[in-house]
């Protein structure tokens, strides 16, 4: 019993020695250590004055925002540089809208008469000059007009003889003057119900010419009643078939001219002060992605749409090679805002980092300097800078990507350094 206990004291006090023991060296490896780190710590401080071995350096940001290349990086990176410069910049409100025809260049063809279709010459779609034949129409209401203008002309004729004579005889003391003045009179009648009558030929839509036809002998039915286009213009609808009764009152084409058409768009409430009549505007569409139409503003509602609670507005736009078609949905760009900044540079010079917007400025050739800028107005491939650049400093534009990441890779390892 009592060997057992001396032999569990026995192995105790080989832990605790051995556990001294480990403790003493690594005592002495952290001495070691610290004597290697400040080898000229030895003595008093007296001894050494102000050391600044034991001074933390200051870290210089705007050097570390500075990337350097050699000449083969810069070649291999393909960097292009551009100077920043003044230039037009503009602000641009973006508004939905349709295309419509233009509806000053837009008619529709109701016949004079009514009648029956026999020939229907112009089809939908058709492009069409003025004057070009669309319909052959008989009509009997022509019919009877022809005819009461032939008669009259007939009894005007006449009655014209008749006066002539009776100015004669009475000149001539042989018939009394109640006589000729009987004559004038019933000539004015005549000569006032033929100019009736071909009013009402001319209003029919009977050029001069067709009604010398009708005296000279030429034998065309009279109730033949020719349709013709009153403008060019494209046929965008059609409500005429051979065969077919037309009354005369509702229109048998459509004929638009397309070569300026309208762009009809909405603008919200807070943008009702931005949109003026005069502005330009750029017209894109999806069909036509990498195409740009140009217009400018006409006219602006002088109420807002209840439903919607927006503005119509209408953008003019010419359309000669009819690529716009009435009825396309589009977006308007429209310039509300233009001025001339006094720095700008390519938009391809701007790269986004943490937020920001930065450009790299070479301040010599291999040498590159990161800025942070405020950017302005956005107009086309140019953007204005407001803060961090200035007119005439040298920009890079192609290949600032490489110089992103090289300053990325910078800063990561400063960040490590401390």
């Amino acid at each position: 019993m009592i060997s057992g206990r001396i032999l569990i004291l026995v192995v105790a006090t080989g832990i605790l020695v051995a556990v001294a023991a480990g403790l003493a060296t690594a005592r002495l490896a952290l001495q070691l250590e610290a004597s290697e780190s400040h080898p000229n710590n030895e003595g008093t401080n007296d001894d050494h004055g102000d050391d600044d071995t034991h001074k933390t350096e200051p870290v210089d940001d705007h050097d570390s925002d500075k990337i350097e290349l050699t000449e083969a990086q810069v070649a291999l990176a393909e960097i292009k540089t551009v100077a920043a410069s003044p230039a037009t910049v503009e602000n641009r409100l973006n508004l939905v809208g349709e295309v419509t025809a233009n509806r000053d260049r837009l008619v529709e063809v109701v016949p004079a008469v009514a009648g029956i279709a026999r020939e229907v010459h112009a089809l939908l779609g058709a492009e069409l000059q003025q004057g070009d034949l669309l319909a052959t129409l008989d009509s009997r209401e022509l019919a009877d007009a022809k005819a009461d203008w032939i008669a009259a002309r007939e009894r005007k004729e006449l009655a014209k003889a008749n006066f002539e004579r009776s100015e004669r005889l009475w000149k001539k003391k042989i018939a009394p003057e109640e006589e000729y003045l009987d004559a004038r009179s019933k000539l004015a009648e005549a000569s006032i119900t033929e100019r009736t009558a071909e009013h009402k030929l001319r209003a029919l839509g009977l050029s001069r010419a067709e009604l010398r036809s009708l005296t000279n002998g030429e034998h065309k039915p009279y109730t033949r009643h020719t349709v013709r286009a009153p403008i060019g213009g494209t046929v965008i609808e059609k409500h005429i078939t051979k065969g077919q009764v037309v009354d005369g009152e509702r229109p048998i084409y459509q004929i638009a001219d397309l070569s300026v058409i309208w762009v009809i768009v909405n603008i919200y409430e807070g943008d009702f002060r931005s949109v003026e009549v005069g502005q330009r505007a750029s017209i894109v569409t999806k069909a036509y992605p990498d195409r740009k139409f140009e217009g400018k503003v006409t006219w602006l509602s002088a109420v807002v749409e209840e439903a919607s609670r927006t503005l119509r507005a209408r953008i003019e736009v010419p359309n000669e090679d009819r690529a716009l078609r009435p009825g396309m949905f589009i977006t308007a760009e429209v310039v509300v805002d233009q001025r001339t900044a006094s720095t700008a540079v390519p938009t391809s010079a701007i790269r986004r980092a943490d937020g920001r917007s930065i450009v790299f400025v070479q301040e010599t050739p291999g040498i590159f300097e990161k800025r942070e800028v405020q950017l302005g107005l956005l107009s086309g491939s140019n953007v204005e800078i407001l803060k961090g650049v200035k007119s005439g400093e040298i920009v890079v534009t192609d290949g600032s990507f490489i110089l992103k990441s090289e300053a990325e890779k910078s800063g990561f390892e400063a960040g490590h350094g401390h």
